[in-house]
C-alpha cells in the first residue's frame, strides 16, 4: 500500500483541509507582500540635483543630465570643479522611501542597509517564536507577532525619517521570521 492509498484509506483531502490550508496561506501571501516591499519601494525615480545659485553658476548647461549627484561650477571654465547638491529634486509618479528620504548619492548605502536590517530581525523572528512558543503557547505567540508585524507595517508607512522605517522593518522582520517558522 503506498501513501496515496493510505491518504484515500484515512479519507482524503476533505472540505475542513481545504479551509485550513487557504486560512495558512492568506497570512503568507501578506508575510511575503512585506518580505518583498523594499524591492519596490527602493526604486530610485529621476532626479536632478538643485544648489543654491551662488556666484560663477549659470544655467544648467545641455550636457547635464538626469540622476546625477552634482553640477559643474562654471560651464566655461572645466577647472572651477563641481557644486555639491543642496536638495534633490525628483520626477515621476513613484513615492519611495529613496525618494521620500532622499536617499540618493551618497546616502544610496541605506537601500541595502534597511533590507539587512529586514533580515536580521527575520533571523531573530525565526530563533524566538519556538523558543517562546514552547514557553507561553503557539496560539498567544502566534498572535503576538501578527500584532507585530501589523503595526510595524503601519508604523513604517507613517514613519518620519529613514531611522524608523528601518526600526519597523526589523520589527517586521521579527514577525515574518515567527510566521515562516
Amino acid at each position: 500500500m503506498g501513501l496515496e492509498e493510505l491518504l484515500a484509506e484515512a479519507g482524503g483531502m476533505g472540505r475542513f483541509q481545504v479551509i485550513m490550508v487557504v486560512i495558512i496561506f492568506i497570512g503568507k501571501i501578506f508575510c511575503g507582500w512585506s518580505m518583498f516591499q523594499m524591492t519596490f519601494a527602493g526604486i530610485v525615480p529621476d532626479f536632478h540635483c538643485e544648489t543654491d545659485d551662488g556666484p560663477g553658476h549659470e544655467a544648467l548647461p545641455s550636457n547635464v543630465t538626469l540622476n546625477s549627484c552634482s553640477v559643474p561650477r562654471n560651464t566655461s571654465d572645466p577647472t572651477s570643479g563641481n557644486l555639491d547638491c543642496v536638495t534633490y529634486n525628483f520626477t515621476g509618479p513613484y513615492k519611495t522611501i529613496m525618494k521620500d528620504f532622499a536617499l540618493v548619492c551618497d546616502q544610496s548605502w541605506i537601500k541595502g542597509a534597511v533590507t539587512s536590517i529586514q533580515m536580521g530581525g527575520l533571523m531573530v523572528g525565526c530563533i524566538s517564536a519556538g523558543q517562546l512558543g514552547d514557553a507561553v503557547g503557539r496560539w498567544k505567540t502566534n498572535f503576538l507577532f501578527v500584532i507585530i508585524l501589523s503595526l510595524s507595517n503601519i508604523s513604517a508607512a507613517f514613519s518620519p525619517d529613514w531611522e524608523v522605517f528601518a526600526a519597523c522593518r526589523f520589527f517586521i522582520g521579527i514577525g515574518i521570521g515567527q510566521y515562516y517558522t
